[in-house]
């Protein structure tokens, strides 16, 4: 069977999109865990309104996430290369982690 090239397209596109939005959520996810590491486990931010901005950069992040699930999704039903898939779940998951991590830090 041949290999869909809108596909591998639209998976390049995904792995760009993904390795912009990784570096992004990774420096709240770093601010985030240094403070937890500085203030000692167990206590919520102390960015008080600052903590808006971390949540405007996930929500704005959430296009490229939305992508990456549609992507998954149709590499199910048709032909891709498995290097682009793979790529893609590995920065869809670092990221799914980064939003967690960093929601788990501003709440608990």
């Amino acid at each position: 069977m041949k290999e869909n090239s809108g596909m591998n397209i639209f998976g390049v596109a995904n792995i760009i999109l993904l390795a912009h939005v990784n570096p992004i959520l990774g420096f709240w996810t770093y601010w985030l865990t240094a403070e937890q590491i500085e203030t000692g486990w167990g206590f919520s931010t102390n960015m008080e309104m600052l903590v808006l901005l971390p949540w405007l950069v996930q929500l704005l992040c959430i296009p490229a996430l939305i992508a990456a699930v549609v992507y998954l999704v149709m590499s199910a039903f048709l032909r891709h290369k498995k290097g682009i898939l793979i790529a893609n779940i590995v920065l869809f998951a670092c990221a799914v982690a980064q939003l967690i991590v960093t929601n788990l830090f501003i709440w608990y």
